[in-house]
C-alpha cells in the first residue's frame, strides 16, 4: 500500500457548493477506511479562465480559489476530517495557464503528479463516460495509469433502470480511445525491436 494517496478532483468551480464539499469528504472518508488509513491528499484543482465551454461562466480565478479555500474551511468545520486527510487548492493549471495562454488539458494537469503512485482522479458519471469515449486528449493513457472515483450525478429517472456500470459499458468506443491516445501508442503499443 502507498504512504500517500493523492485524489484530482478538476472543475470549473464556479461556484464550488457544499454538495461538493461533502461529496469530497465522502469520497476521501471512504478510501481512508477502505485502505486502512494511509495519508490522503485531496486537490482541488481548479480550470483556468482559458477553460471555454458556452455553457460554462467563470468567476475570476482568485475569487474561485478564494471560494474553494472557504469550502475547505467549511469541510473541516462541518466533517471533522481525520488527521490522515488534507484538502489543498491547488492552483497548477491557474498559474500554468498564465504561463501559455491556453486552457490545460487533463494529462498535463495529472503531470503535476508524475512521480506519484496513487493517483486518483475523481470525475462524474458524465466526465467518465466522455474519457471512455475516448473525448479527453489521451483518454486511453488516463485510463491505464490511473485510478478513477466515479461518482453518480444521475437519478434512475435520467438513467432509465440500467446500473451506472452499464451505462458506462454501453458508452465505451473503443476505436477512438485507440485512435486519440498517441502517448499510449508510443508507450504501450511499442513494437519489438529485432
Amino acid at each position: 500500500m502507498a504512504n500517500k494517496i493523492y485524489i484530482v478532483d478538476g472543475g470549473v468551480f464556479s461556484p464550488p457548493t457544499r454538495a461538493m464539499g461533502k461529496l469530497a469528504y465522502n469520497m476521501s472518508s471512504y478510501l481512508s477506511k477502505l485502505l486502512k488509513k494511509p495519508k490522503i491528499e485531496y486537490h482541488f484543482f481548479p480550470t483556468n479562465k482559458y477553460y471555454n465551454k458556452p455553457w460554462v461562466r467563470c468567476v475570476d480565478e482568485e475569487d474561485r480559489i478564494h471560494m474553494l479555500n472557504n469550502l475547505i474551511k467549511y469541510i473541516k468545520d462541518e466533517f471533522q476530517p481525520t488527521k490522515n486527510i488534507q484538502f489543498i487548492v491547488n492552483d497548477y493549471e491557474i498559474k500554468k495557464g498564465k504561463q501559455i495562454k491556453d486552457h490545460i488539458q487533463t494529462i498535463d494537469s495529472v503531470n503535476f503528479f508524475k512521480n506519484k503512485k496513487q493517483v486518483y482522479l475523481a470525475n462524474s458519471i458524465q466526465n467518465m463516460i466522455s474519457i471512455l469515449q475516448g473525448n479527453y486528449d489521451e483518454s486511453l493513457y488516463l485510463l491505464y495509469n490511473f485510478h478513477f472515483i466515479v461518482y453518480d450525478i444521475y437519478s434512475t429517472e435520467l438513467m432509465g433502470n440500467e446500473t451506472t456500470y452499464n451505462y458506462l459499458i454501453k458508452n465505451i468506443n473503443i476505436e477512438n480511445l485507440i485512435e486519440t491516445s498517441y502517448k499510449c501508442k508510443k508507450e504501450l503499443f511499442k513494437k519489438k525491436k529485432d
